[in-house]
């Protein structure tokens, strides 16, 4: 038996390639641990941000493991797994930027991920914001070190990895967009309960275990911030 999972490769440390060109990061861990779990096979692809929820819908995937925020838009569309891991929304500019609260964002030009809940959030925090959407995480902030946008709206873990893993001109703003925590989940196909309760049984388990904070360790080069498994 085999599991059809997609995953990103365009969010390191989440989901990227390894040396040999295969799909590698923390989501597809979890997603190889999972079907450990389940005791078969995983085939395991490559989905775009915006190709989430259609690859879930159209039946190409049986799950998808790729930085999917819980929002009650996404909930009408598809179901969510408990949570993976908890993630909020921040902002990164450059290091010689003036900008030093989010509250200053307001007039700004903003880069953000097509398809992603950066994107969602930042056109709702900041209305009169000009607001640009890039396919990749890395376009999000080449817009920022180029000049053509003035801040980066994304997830504060992946905002912080790439800081650490060769981003260096840009800094981490204070403060949290939108509501405070969101969690990451698996996204599965609305009404297919069976696995559902067999994804959430596997998180109660790699929890428990700690294997989540083992993971962000391997991956992110560092320990998860306090607020990451908080309550899991």
């Amino acid at each position: 038996q085999t599991i059809v999972i997609g995953v990103g490769l365009t969010t390191p440390p989440y989901g990227m390639t390894d040396k040999s060109g295969k799909p590698a990061g923390f989501d597809t861990d979890v997603a190889k641990e999972l079907a450990k779990f389940l005791g078969v096979k995983a085939n395991i692809f490559e989905v775009t941000a915006d190709g989430r929820i259609p690859t879930i819908q159209s039946g190409k995937a049986d799950i998808i493991s790729f930085t999917l925020t819980q929002t009650p838009e996404r909930e009408e569309q598809i179901d969510f797994s408990t949570a993976t891991m908890n993630t909020y929304q921040g902002v990164a500019v450059l290091k010689s930027s003036s900008i030093k609260s989010i509250d200053e964002l307001g007039d700004k030009t903003l880069s953000a991920q097509k398809g992603a809940l950066g994107a969602t959030v930042a056109a709702q925090a900041y209305p009169n914001a000009t607001l640009q959407q890039y396919d990749t995480a890395v376009a999000t902030r080449l817009a920022v070190e180029q000049g053509q946008a003035d801040a980066i709206v994304d997830s504060i873990s992946v905002l912080a990895y790439a800081i650490g893993h060769g981003s260096d001109k840009l800094r981490v703003v204070p403060g949290v967009v939108g509501a405070e925590l969101q969690h990451y989940g698996f996204g599965i196909l609305k009404g297919n309960s069976t696995l559902k309760k067999k994804a959430d049984a596997f998180l109660k388990q790699f929890h428990a275990k700690g294997e989540g904070k083992t993971l962000y360790k391997k991956w992110f080069g560092s320990d998860a911030p306090a607020d990451v498994f908080k309550g899991l």
